[in-house]
């Protein structure tokens, strides 16, 4: 599809788990690609937004800190949800 190798690497790996307990290498930390973190987490804070709302995407971001996801991007993810009505008209 003529991806860039970054973007690429990010598809190949958007299963792993920052605790290492993802697939299909079982990569850790920052041996994921930056891409590959951003956009499980995206992916997931999506589910949970629309099928449960906005409290509950930051909920699960929350909760997966740390295993699923990189701490530091919850962390950001974080400040950009307070800000208001960042997550949609119901969060305002």
């Amino acid at each position: 599809m003529r991806f860039s190798e970054l973007v690429a690497d990010g598809i190949k790996n958007l299963d792993e788990h920052w605790d290492g307990g993802g697939k299909p290498l079982g990569l850790r930390g920052v041996e994921i690609p930056i891409y590959s973190r951003i956009a499980l987490m995206a992916q997931v804070i999506d589910v949970f937004h629309v099928s449960n709302g906005p409290d509950a995407a930051l909920r699960e971001a929350q909760n997966r800190s740390g295993a699923w996801f990189d701490p530091h991007l919850v962390a950001a993810f974080e400040r950009v949800a307070a800000r208001p009505c960042v997550l949609g008209p119901a969060a305002c």
